[in-house]
């Protein structure tokens, strides 16, 4: 009876070698994982059948049964909250396109109609072979044809591309609109500047639902805005204690770990002092001591340049006053949508 309000139908019952809980189970409409490598009665297996329900077994304990369960789950909530191309694109029925063999002509009552100035061009197969824009039709004929002036070989994503490298593509290449493909290079739709800001932008808001490594590191990391006197610091510094899961076999702060503490210090630097968001292009970190686990070090951020569309970040890590490691830091800056 204790048991039993814990079962519902549907659900999956992970149980050892007890046959009156497998029993029960089935009788409630669950199914049933039987743990340790065990197995069931003849009993059993019959009245499984007859509701139609499975028995599973595994020769793993019930502990690491739930805990690979578990860690699957995890696995899923984070692909999830991962924002793909294919979340914020705009179909082919609300794309506007042109053909090769269309003119400047075309190109002209098209923008007039849709205030755009940048549209894909297919061939007949509506395979994308290129991108027309204002620049390319500036003091050129109306009779001339779009596939002798339009730029060739653009680029593209697909569907299933993460927002953020799309978004890379975009600012680093300077473009304003891609066309979004099928394997094939056929055109599926098109994805705007303007649609990926505002996605990342978003993104960067959003609370997340699974714990990855990157959020342990950030959740440890504290912001330190005075020093120890009280004064106000210019620049806001951050604190970090190397706990046992962030070392290496010998005792030390992984290196991994300590470049995401230097890539979270960037991000948070730009976040505090110029309200805007943005993402790691370079680190160049270079490792002077030993940091031991239990040690608490102290990460100064410095600004060294500031552009539109990229940072450069100097970043000191000390321990009692004493540099034990330095990056330099190369960040894309997010614009505001």
């Amino acid at each position: 009876p204790a048991m039993e309000r814990y079962i519902t139908p549907g659900s999956l019952v992970i149980v050892g070698n007890r046959n009156e809980v497998h029993k029960l189970a089935l009788e409630d409409g669950a199914a049933v994982l039987i743990t340790g490598g065990f197995e069931t009665s003849e009993e059993i297996c019959r009245l499984a059948d007859e509701l139609e329900l499975p028995i599973l077994q595994t020769t793993y304990d019930t502990f690491t049964v739930a805990t690979m369960i578990n860690r699957a789950l995890s696995d899923q909530l984070i692909k999830k909250d991962i924002m793909l191309v294919s979340d914020i694109y705009m179909p082919l029925e609300k794309t506007k396109y042109l053909h090769t063999f269309d003119t400047v002509k075309d190109y002209k009552l098209l923008s007039e109609s849709t205030n755009h100035s940048r549209y894909p061009v297919v061939n007949k197969n509506m395979r994308v072979v290129g991108i027309i824009t204002a620049k390319d039709v500036l003091e050129k004929p109306d009779t001339q044809i779009i596939e002798r002036i339009m730029t060739r070989e653009p680029r593209v994503v697909k569907k299933e591309m993460s927002v953020a490298s799309a978004s890379h593509q975009m600012i680093w290449d300077g473009l304003e609109v891609m066309p979004v493909v099928a394997d094939d290079l056929s055109l599926i739709g098109i994805v705007t500047r303007q649609d990926i800001m505002k996605a990342m932008q978003m993104v960067q808001r959003q609370t997340q639902i699974s714990d990855t490594i990157s959020d342990q590191i950030s959740g440890q990391m504290q912001v330190i805005e005075q020093d120890f006197e009280g004064n106000k610091l210019p620049q806001p510094h951050f604190s970090f204690a190397v706990t046992p899961q962030m070392v290496n076999e010998v005792g030390t702060i992984s290196f991994g770990v300590l470049s995401e503490v230097i890539a979270n210090t960037a991000k948070r630097t730009m976040q505090l002092n110029q309200r805007r968001n943005s993402w790691i292009e370079q680190v160049n970190l270079h490792y002077f001591r030993l940091i031991q686990l239990e040690s608490e070090i102290i990460i100064q951020p410095k600004i060294l340049e500031l552009g539109r569309r990229s940072a450069k970040i100097d970043i000191e890590v000390s321990i009692e006053n004493s540099l034990v490691a330095k990056a330099i830091v190369v960040c894309q800056v997010m614009e505001r949508p």
